[in-house]
């Protein structure tokens, strides 16, 4: 089922519910660094045996979706990922 989800500015209809719950992370916590390995167990939970590289392919995955608002979402090289503030 898809649904629909409008935070701020930006709107994404996906069937990827992990997606949906990365992009509400990042923007509830606009301006702050999100390691992968918080993004993975806030989104993932700890049973999750794959590794932080599963983050940057959906962080990749969601940049590519949201089009040109994907630029918000920045690498913080070596930490993590943020979503730009006043996105």
């Amino acid at each position: 089922m898809k649904q629909v989800m409008k935070m701020k500015k930006i709107i994404i209809v996906e069937d990827d519910e992990r997606l949906r719950e990365e992009l509400k992370i990042l923007l509830e916590n606009q301006g702050m660094v999100l390691s992968r390995e918080k993004l993975l167990d806030r989104v993932w939970g700890y049973q999750f045996d794959g590794g932080t590289r599963t983050v940057d392919v959906h962080i990749k995955t969601l940049r590519q979706k949201l089009g040109s608002g994907g630029a918000y979402i920045k690498t913080v090289r070596g930490v993590g990922y943020k979503a730009e503030e006043g996105c």
